[in-house]
């Protein structure tokens, strides 16, 4: 039997999207707005909801989730909403004082309220038979969900060092500016805290979100709504196979980790194909070679995959597709588009064919896949860029120098830039044929 998840959803970015995360695994496991099943609806013999969702004594199914933010606003609204007593109130943890976009107010104002989170993370721990893995949901650009963000992923490695750290960050696209100035500050302090705390990071980038979204639907005016629908729908898809699973033996974090052959280049990003959201657009038969090439052209992130090299990937597919013959067409596709794969690393296609959940209204199953590529690399050498220019001039860093309690504010950017830099170099060394 599959571990337990455990997901916390930090500041707006991070509840948006998880609360969209949970609306659909109500759906899919034919649970009301209450976390109560509906009557005479019919049972899957395979599922296994007891993964992401814990049954009280009254047969109510609570998310395994904790909420956290510095402002109120976000968690009152979700307080109005038709899903209100879904949650467990214990769970949901805020503050009056928003983090004003600084990862430094974030990061110290959360530590008022570190034993608070860390009781709760052993309370529901304890709640589990067997807890695998922890779900981070946020975004690196602001104050609440990298700054906190980063507080908690250090405090769920200094408490658990032995359960998996899988996170699900919202970066700053490299196409568009930034409505937030002080944007790379807040990522590169973030990129320190993902690269020595995490096992996982998959990144998803709203410019791209939207370029996939308009391409497949009439949507005039695309809105966080719909951004936060799609990054819910990739995270509920890669969770399939463990909610309905095919075997026992499956588990998110053994998909992760099969993905991820050195520690520190454990950055990802995801795929789709066969999806159709919202408002679709007419609708056109795609070929099984255009279905495959899918997965590059609709991507969470937007880099050029002919760059770089592919270190490996993982495919959740909800169809019928014969393995060996998806595996060769892979092949084939990745030849056509010139992507090239690291030589010291066995080639490996993991493919998981994933059970068909029934339609709902929005969206019909599709695949997804996981992909692991030092193109990523370009993430953080644009921070790096960025922080440089601002740096240069210590533009707004007295903003974030005055929250640093022990005035080792410099020092701690200066070993961000270290650590990012160092990561960059590590992925420029698993391009080339000397990486041992």
């Amino acid at each position: 039997m599959s571990r337990e998840t455990y997901t916390i959803q930090i500041g707006r970015c991070g509840i948006h999207s998880g609360h969209e995360l949970w609306k659909q695994l109500c759906s899919e496991h034919k649970l009301n707005p209450e976390g109560k099943s509906y009557k005479n609806q019919k049972k899957f013999s395979n599922e296994n909801k007891d993964i992401f969702f814990k049954e009280t004594s009254n047969g109510k199914f609570l998310p395994r989730a904790l909420l956290f933010d510095l402002e109120p606003r976000v968690l009152h609204n979700l307080n109005r909403s038709a899903y209100k007593s879904l949650y467990d109130k214990k769970n949901i943890i805020f503050s009056t004082q928003s983090a004003g976009n600084n990862w430094a107010k974030g990061y110290y104002q959360s530590i008022d309220y570190q034993v608070q989170l860390e009781e709760n993370f052993r309370k529901n721990s304890e709640k589990c038979e067997n807890l695998g893995i922890f779900n981070i949901i946020h975004s690196i650009s602001g104050g609440t969900g990298a700054g906190a963000g980063s507080l908690v992923i250090e405090i769920l490695r200094d408490e658990f060092p032995g359960k998996f750290i899988n996170c699900y960050s919202i970066v700053p696209s490299q196409m568009e500016a930034s409505e937030t100035v002080v944007q790379p500050y807040n990522s590169i302090l973030s990129y320190r805290w993902l690269t020595l705390y995490a096992d996982c990071v998959t990144f998803f980038d709203n410019s791209s979100l939207e370029k996939i979204i308009s391409s497949d639907t009439e949507i005039g005016n695309i809105n966080f709504k719909h951004i936060n629908f799609l990054i819910s729908k990739i995270i509920n898809s890669s969770t399939e196979n463990i909610r309905f699973p095919i075997n026992s033996n499956q588990s998110l974090e053994s998909s992760l980790m099969s993905i991820i052959p050195m520690p520190n280049l454990h950055f990802i990003s995801a795929g789709i194909s066969n999806w159709a959201f919202f408002q679709k657009k007419k609708s056109t038969i795609l070929t099984k070679i255009d279905s495959v090439k899918s997965f590059f052209d609709n991507n969470s992130v937007s880099c050029p995959f002919d760059e770089g090299k592919l270190i490996s990937s993982i495919y959740f597919l909800n169809n019928s597709s014969n393995s060996l013959n998806f595996s060769n067409l892979l092949k084939k596709i990745h030849q056509e588009k010139k992507i090239k794969y690291t030589q010291w690393n066995p080639i490996t296609i993991n493919i998981t064919n994933l059970n068909l959940v029934k339609k709902t209204k929005t969206t019909v199953p599709g695949d997804i896949c996981l992909v692991n590529h030092t193109i990523v690399k370009n993430f953080f050498i644009s921070t790096l860029n960025q922080y440089d220019v601002l740096r240069k001039r210590n533009a707004f860093l007295n903003n974030y120098l005055k929250n640093f309690s022990s005035g080792d504010g410099i020092e701690l950017f200066a070993d961000a830039k270290e650590t990012v830099q160092s990561l960059v170099e590590e992925y420029e060394k698993a391009e080339s044929s000397l990486f041992f």
